[in-house]
C-alpha cells in the first residue's frame, strides 16, 4: 500500500502471485509509470487468483495485462487512469477491467495505444466517464464500453477516431458529448 505519497516508474512492476492476489493500493498517493516504464499482470507463479491496482494511475509507458487486471478509480475522491501517450496490451482471453465506480474517470489522447488480442472493459456503479483529452485514434477492437448496466460518457476537448482496424460496440446508454469520427476502414456497431 502507498499511502499519500508519489510512487514514479521508469522500470518495472510485476503483480504476480504463488497463492493469492497481488494488490497494488495507492491510497491518496500516485502512481506515475513513466515512458520507458513496465507495469506487467502476469501467473507466472500459478496463483491464479485476482491482479489490482486500486487509485491514481498516470501512464505514458506500457500496461501488459498477461493476466486479467482491475484497475480501480472509485475512491472517495475522483481518481484518474491518465494513459495519454501510454501503451496498453491485452493477452489472448485476458481483461483489463477499470472500474470507475461513481466517480473515476480514464483519460485518453494523443499517443494513446490500446491492443489486444485481450480486451480493456470500461465499467462503473454509475456509469464511466472517458475523457479524451486530445485526439484519440483506436486502432484495434480491444475497448469496450462496459455492459448494458453500465454506460460510458465521452467528453473532452479532442476527436475520438475509429481508425482503420478500429470497432467499438456502443449501446443505447452510452453517449457522446465529444466527436466521434469513423475513418476509412474502422467501424461501430450500435445496438
Amino acid at each position: 500500500t502507498l499511502g499519500s505519497g508519489a510512487l514514479t516508474n521508469s522500470g518495472t512492476i510485476v503483480l504476480d502471485s504463488l497463492s493469492g492476489q497481488a494488490n497494488l493500493i495507492i491510497s491518496g498517493g500516485s502512481l506515475t509509470n513513466t515512458g520507458s516504464g513496465f507495469i506487467e499482470s502476469v501467473n507466472y507463479g500459478g496463483g491464479g487468483s485476482s491482479r489490482l491496482i486500486d487509485g491514481n494511475l498516470t501512464s505514458s509507458g506500457t500496461i501488459d495485462a498477461q493476466y486479467d487486471l482491475t484497475i480501480k478509480i472509485d475512491d472517495a475522491t475522483p481518481e484518474v487512469l491518465d494513459i495519454v501517450g501510454g501503451t496498453v496490451l491485452v493477452g489472448t482471453g485476458q481483461t483489463i477491467t477499470v472500474d470507475a465506480g461513481a466517480l473515476g474517470t480514464t483519460r485518453v489522447g494523443t499517443g494513446t495505444n490500446i491492443q489486444g488480442p485481450g480486451s480493456v472493459s470500461l465499467i462503473g456503479h454509475t456509469g464511466h466517464a472517458l475523457d479524451v483529452a486530445s485526439d484519440f485514434t483506436l486502432t484495434s477492437d480491444a475497448l469496450g464500453f462496459g455492459s448494458n448496466s453500465s454506460f460510458v460518457t465521452v467528453s473532452g476537448a479532442g476527436i475520438f477516431y475509429i481508425g482503420a482496424g478500429g470497432h467499438l460496440f456502443v449501446d443505447g446508454n452510452d453517449t457522446f458529448n465529444s466527436d466521434l469520427w469513423i475513418q476509412d476502414g474502422g467501424s461501430l456497431t450500435a445496438e
